[in-house]
């Protein structure tokens, strides 16, 4: 049997007699229960959707003894979509805190806190996740970049790190790295003197990260893994040198303030910063993958696994004349249009503020440089395939008009006849004079450009 029930809500509020899932807590009894928008009490949502618990009936209670403020935030007045329905039950609805979903037969599936949720490096964090680990870890979360406020520690809950805390938290960082996505995985470990905790007894996540933000970046970097006598370093190379501007723009911070022996990720790296080093390098002639970023971290590792030479000098492999298979989203466009006639493009409109250029020499370089441009695509034995050629001129068209009104409209519509996947061009652009104003308009089938990303 399982059962569920804050103790706002004397106290009982859902039950399931036959259990399967232990996330799974049945059906509402003595309540009604909503699920709401965890940031919106006000917006209802729908079957299947996760979102706040909130409770109404004659269980709910009156409110938190001798605390007014903590009463008005969790016992609320009936939202205002409850009139589409009926009349409220009671003048009170509690919000839970708790995160569920309804299920297809109205039973409710329990999923974690709100408030132990969070969002690191663009995914979703379940806090208890962490403690759920042996041995626990993710008590605490740094919502914000440290700052330098204060020097010294306030008390006696951060303890200073010893070589017995290092060697245990290289353990602790093999172990979670076997249990836990790579997202998860902290980048600093606080040594405590104790585990503060509420007056439930539970862990009292909001004075451990209030008291995490007000530590200084020096105090934060007292406690990364790396040793402080290797911590110093003079660039040995070039490479290294260049190495470290790089890291520098992307974390933004003077050079000379990351040593060669700095985590990427203790400095405020992050994956979509990861993929932004790799970006700059590239463009200074240094070849560095994304995934030697996460395994090498530091300056000092990551030099000798640069490749060093210019992006033009980088080969590629172009199957010039040779027919290749479909990818999945270009064999879904044929599977719907199987003549291949059917006009599918991608187009932009943007205004120009810069001087007059020559765009038919800078179009026809990115031709050349992206051969997916120069594609046309053939129908053979009943099935369609692509294949890339070295024609520049036939792959795009570029006009200079000056028009207005009425026949801007029509060259628009002229343009996107003119896209062609079987003889090209692929890529149409127009330079626009309207009066005193220029635009620049821009089509390309979507077989060869992305309109996700």
């Amino acid at each position: 049997m399982n059962s569920y029930g804050p103790a706002e809500c004397s106290i009982w509020c859902a039950t399931r007699p036959d259990v399967t899932d232990p996330q799974d807590i049945g059906f509402m009894i003595g309540a009604v229960g909503w699920i709401v928008d965890p940031a919106n009490d006000e917006k209802l949502l729908p079957l299947g959707a996760i979102g706040e618990l909130i409770l109404e009936g004659p269980i709910v209670g009156r409110g938190y003894l001798r605390h007014p403020e903590l009463t008005e935030e969790s016992f609320i007045k009936p939202p205002t979509w409850i009139r589409y329905f009926r009349r409220p039950i009671s003048a009170r609805f509690f919000k839970s805190g708790d995160l569920l979903r309804y299920q297809s037969d109205g039973s409710f599936l329990i999923l974690g806190r709100k408030d132990t949720q969070v969002k690191l490096r663009g995914q979703r964090l379940e806090l208890d996740e962490g403690t759920a680990l042996r041995p626990p870890c993710l008590a605490a979360f740094i919502l914000s970049k440290p700052a330098d406020r204060v020097e010294l520690f306030e008390d006696a809950l951060f303890s200073e790190p010893s070589h017995e805390f290092s060697v245990l938290i290289s353990v602790v960082e093999k172990h979670l790295r076997k249990s836990l996505p790579r997202y998860i995985i902290p980048v600093v470990f606080l040594p405590l003197h104790y585990i503060p905790l509420t007056i439930a007894g539970k862990i009292d996540r909001k004075q451990l990260r209030e008291r995490c933000e007000r530590m200084s970046w020096k105090q934060i970097q007292a406690h990364f893994d790396t040793p402080r006598s290797v911590r110093h370093g003079v660039c040995e190379t070039q490479l290294e040198t260049s190495l470290r501007a790089c890291a520098a723009r992307v974390l933004n911070r003077s050079a000379t303030n990351i040593s060669l022996d700095d985590s990427f990720f203790h400095l405020g790296g992050d994956s979509i910063g990861a993929m932004e080093l790799s970006s700059i390098c590239r463009r200074e002639g240094m070849i560095l993958t994304v995934p030697d970023i996460f395994r090498y971290k530091t300056i000092r590792s990551l030099a000798p696994k640069v490749q060093q030479g210019l992006e033009s000098e980088i080969e590629t492999r172009e199957k010039v004349g040779s027919t290749f298979a479909l990818s999945p989203i270009q064999q879904a466009f044929f599977d719907r249009v199987p003549d291949g006639e059917k006009r599918y493009n991608q187009s932009f409109l943007v205004r120009l503020r810069a001087p007059k250029v020559p765009l038919d020499v800078a179009l026809s370089v990115l031709v050349r440089r992206h051969a997916m441009l120069r594609a046309r695509f053939r129908k053979e034995n009943g099935c369609w395939q692509q294949i890339l050629t070295n024609e520049l001129t036939q792959s795009f068209r570029y006009r200079y008009l000056t028009i207005s009104g009425a026949e801007i409209q029509k060259c628009f519509i002229e343009s996107q006849d003119a896209v062609n996947c079987l003889d090209g061009p692929m890529l149409v652009v127009d330079r626009i004079t309207d009066n005193d104003t220029e635009y620049l308009y821009l089509v390309a089938h979507h077989l060869v450009v992305d309109l996700v990303s």
